[in-house]
């Protein structure tokens, strides 16, 4: 009798932040489908806000701006609902499901992860198009240096509609 090896495919969901999360999960749905993913690793890189935290102190207050591990946990499990909903539309079953909060830079947690788990596929979401996305948000992609170990895939972000309340 011959054995099968039976190879995972592993997609990486990077979730940058709240505003993300609909566009994110059900792309990183979709492509699952569409690559035949057996699992899912949702990882988010908790963020110290290092440029909104300076600015607020030169204002003469001081407030902790860090994330913490349950404001990630929160937001991980945001993502995989928005996720199982699209697979739900789409009529697919979901593969398995792992939620990761990293620390650190951003670029580098990820690399980490496709190295650890030997994923093929990432989803990350579009860099913010307002001007303090441009200061705030960095272009993670950009900073990857693992794109020959993965494919990645930029999942639009949503515009503000006018007269949206976003």
């Amino acid at each position: 009798m011959a054995t099968e090896q039976i190879t995972e495919q592993i997609l990486v969901v990077a979730i940058e932040d709240s505003s993300t999360v609909e566009c994110v999960g059900p792309e990183a749905a979709r492509i699952a489908a569409e690559h035949h993913s057996t699992r899912l690793l949702v990882l988010h890189v908790l963020d110290p806000h290092p440029l909104s935290g300076a600015a607020i102190a030169m204002s003469g207050y001081y407030m902790p701006l860090e994330e913490s591990p349950e404001d990630g946990k929160a937001l991980l499990e945001r993502t995989q609902a928005a996720i199982l909903a699209e697979f739900a539309r789409l009529q697919v079953v979901s593969p398995t499901i792992e939620l990761l909060v990293g620390h650190g830079e951003p670029a580098h947690a990820i690399e980490q992860v496709i190295t650890h788990y030997g994923a093929k596929e990432v989803v990350l979401g579009a860099r913010h198009r307002h001007a303090l996305g441009k200061l705030v948000y960095t272009d993670v992609r950009a900073h990857l240096h693992c794109l020959d170990m993965a494919h990645v895939h930029v999942a639009p972000l949503k515009e503000s509609v006018a007269g949206s309340p976003h």
